[in-house]
């Protein structure tokens, strides 16, 4: 049985144009303590609501004022350093099911590209996995590099928009999509990313 989490390309972009607003060198910065006033303050502002209690597990879930799911992602500090979120995905458990998958991967992306490219204008670069000019990534978490990307075609495609040189610590943008199969299970996402600057990840080190 296929199992679909969809989000349409209006979503994404009414998302996308939300998670824009948010002042990314602040919680690039470091939380306020998970769960006080200050906390609550920052997420209601932002319209993101949480579970309680808040756990300090390296990654918040949140339900954002356009109804998407947003995970929150940050270091043992509380620093930021990815935000994520999967407008589109295909699961399955039959592992024959890969040719769909990848169908319905392949169909999808221009699509929600598309979308993206209507809010930032045209990536930095975007291309499938086996592209010749495929980039290694700015920072080590971005995306996989070489060998492994290859043996594995993760991601399958990829787009990234790089900040304008006058816009210090905002973020990386990355759209991410996968395709796997194993013995138990086929699926596909799509995957929003905004990163942390590599300098800012450079400098925690």
């Amino acid at each position: 049985m296929l199992t679909e989490t969809t989000r349409t390309p209006q979503d994404l972009v009414a998302e996308l144009k939300d998670e824009l607003a948010v002042d990314w060198p602040e919680l690039w910065r470091g939380l306020p303590q998970p769960g006080g006033p200050d906390f609550r303050r920052l997420f209601e502002g932002y319209g993101w609501e949480y579970d309680v209690p808040v756990h300090e597990r390296g990654c918040i879930p949140v339900r954002t004022r356009t109804a998407a799911r947003l995970s929150i992602y940050m270091d043992g500090l509380c620093r930021v350093e990815t935000a994520v979120h999967t407008p589109w995905s295909l699961k399955t458990g039959d592992p024959a099911a890969y040719d769909t998958a990848l169908t319905r991967a392949e169909a999808n992306w221009p699509v929600y590209l598309k979308a993206v490219e209507s809010v930032l204008g045209s990536p930095t670069w975007s291309g499938p996995w086996n592209a010749a000019d495929f980039p290694e990534p700015p920072h080590r978490s971005y995306w996989a590099r070489g060998a492994y990307r290859l043996e594995h075609r993760a991601p399958f495609a990829l787009a990234h928009w790089k900040p304008a040189e006058d816009e210090v610590g905002r973020p990386w943008v990355v759209l991410n999509q996968s395709v796997h199969s194993s013995a138990r299970n086929t699926g596909t996402s799509l995957r929003l990313e905004l990163c942390a600057p590599p300098e800012t990840l450079e400098a925690r080190r």
